[in-house]
Formats: structure tokens, C-alpha cells, sequence
């Protein structure tokens, strides 16, 4: 009897250790694929010309925008809220087009790849929307932004054919690659970028904007009138080092988005490429 019983136990036994895992595994960030040269390997999605990574925040799996252009990391609110994450001092940050809350968080860390980050506030993110030709429907809404501090210090390649982030000991671009020097604006990182053939103007490097080139910088001989009217949207030669872009859609302001930056250098050109931002040398490298 002990026999037959213990024999009819233990797939129960196996069935409960199986879904105590697998309830474990849900709250465990994807794990990344690191090889025997310490790559970390990190899958995203490309959606609405943005990068979607899955980052671990207080043990759940979120949403998060790959955001180069970002200061910092930052938890949308609502997702803080929904979290139940208690609020702290609030302040403001420059956002585009609009001035943004900001909010210290307590009690909330995230990491990406097994790299954590550290200090991390809420963010009014604004909701997404589409604009059909029948309605207004709601877009993939995002977690939170991963900033430009996940480049300081390291060489991160983005494969957008792949769809895979790296996180490497050295650049393996190969001779080919065109490069472009890296300065700090503040807590941005800038690039040259030069239009129309004219002079070029520090840009910030921006994987969280969606389009190929917000400008607000010279796109005319000098010698000629400036007076295009802002939101005119036109497509153009672009040149980033030795590299000439053809027709790259430019939506033209009037004012700078970030003074005294020409502009947002987006998804719509980087994904042409294979990317590399070497944080240590301060260099892009694009193949």
C-alpha cells in the first residue's frame, strides 16, 4: 500500500515543484545570453520605430523603451502607482516640446540584462496614441525609459535586423564603419550631423525618437532665407562622418527641442545600421 501510494505521489510531488517554478519564472527577468567573452546579448522588439527591452522592476517583468536620449532611467508614474510605490520630492525635467514631472521614488530598482540601475524616478510619461482615419485607438503603452546612463562606461551594439541589444568588452565593428565622435551635452550624448551638405551641428543620439531627424539647425546656404515655416517636414541628404544618407525624412522646427542642440538624430536613420556606442572612447560606430 505505502509503495502504490508513494508511486501515485510523486508525479503530484513533480507537478508541484514544476508550477512553484514556473510562477518563480514569471517574475524573474528574460535571461540574457552572455558567452564564454562576457557578451551580454539582450532580445527587443521594434515597434512604432521605437526599441522595447523587458526590464526587471521590484521582481516583475516591464515594458521599457530603449532610450539613448533620456538623461536617466525613468518608471512611467502609472506604472509606480500601480506598483505601490511611495512618492517622494517632485520636480521637472525638460521633455520635447512640453516640461515634464519628475518624482523621486522610494523602494524600486530596475536592471536590464542583469545590469542594474540605479536611482530611478517616476516619469509623466504621456499616453501614445494612434490617430486612424476612423478613430482614436490606444498604442503599446510603455513602463518606463532605460537612459543614456546604461552607456556610460560600456560599448552597447544595437542589431536592429537581429533585434538584439550587446553589451561587449570591445567594438567588433569591422574596417568599414563609419565614426563619429561623442561629445556630453549635459546628460545627453550628441554626434555631428550635417544637412543639405552645409556645416556640422551637434545632434543628440536618440533611440527613443521615432523618427529619422527632428532639426532645427541650418538647412540652407547661409547666404539664403531661413524663413521655412516650422513643422515642414522634407527629405534630404544627410551626411554622419564619412557616410552620406540618402532621403532622410527632416521635420523642421523653428526653436531648438534641447538648446543649444540641432536636433534629434532617431531610429529612422540609426536602424539602417548596425549601431555601436562605445561609452568608453566616446565613439558611434555605424555599419
Amino acid at each position: 500500500m505505502t509503495a502504490n501510494w508513494t508511486l501515485r505521489a510523486l508525479p503530484c510531488a513533480w507537478l508541484l515543484l514544476w508550477a512553484l517554478s514556473a510562477i518563480a519564472g514569471l517574475c524573474a527577468e528574460p535571461k540574457p545570453a552572455v558567452s564564454g567573452a562576457g557578451v551580454v546579448t539582450i532580445p527587443f522588439e521594434y515597434e512604432d520605430n521605437l526599441i522595447w527591452v523587458k526590464a526587471l522592476g521590484n521582481g516583475r517583468e516591464l515594458d521599457f523603451i530603449f532610450d539613448s536620449g533620456s538623461g536617466l532611467t525613468y518608471v512611467a508614474e502609472k506604472t509606480a502607482e500601480r506598483l505601490g510605490l511611495k512618492f517622494g520630492r517632485t520636480g521637472s525635467i525638460h521633455g520635447v516640446e512640453r516640461i515634464v514631472r519628475a518624482t523621486d521614488v522610494g523602494d524600486f530598482s530596475v536592471s536590464l540584462g542583469g545590469i542594474p540601475l540605479k536611482h530611478v524616478p517616476a516619469l509623466d510619461l504621456p499616453e501614445r496614441r494612434n490617430r486612424s482615419l476612423w478613430h482614436w485607438h490606444r498604442r503599446r503603452q510603455a513602463d518606463g525609459l532605460i537612459g543614456q546612463e546604461f552607456f556610460r562606461g560600456r560599448v552597447v551594439e544595437i542589431d536592429y535586423r537581429r533585434k538584439q541589444i550587446r553589451v561587449l568588452e570591445q567594438p567588433e565593428a569591422g574596417a568599414g564603419a563609419s565614426i563619429l565622435p561623442i561629445r556630453f551635452h549635459k546628460d545627453a550624448m550628441v554626434v555631428p550631423v550635417s544637412v543639405n551638405g552645409l556645416a556640422a551641428q551637434w545632434a543628440r543620439l536618440d533611440t527613443g525618437c521615432a523618427t529619422a531627424l527632428e532639426w532645427s539647425g541650418d538647412v540652407l546656404d547661409p547666404t539664403l532665407s531661413r524663413n521655412l515655416p516650422t513643422g515642414l517636414v522634407f527629405e534630404t541628404t544627410v551626411k554622419l562622418g564619412d557616410r552620406r544618407v540618402l532621403n532622410v525624412k527632416v521635420n523642421l522646427h523653428a526653436q531648438s527641442i534641447f538648446p543649444p542642440e540641432a536636433g534629434l538624430l532617431g531610429n529612422g536613420v540609426l536602424s539602417r545600421y548596425r549601431v555601436t556606442i562605445d561609452g568608453r572612447r566616446l565613439l558611434l560606430l555605424l555599419e
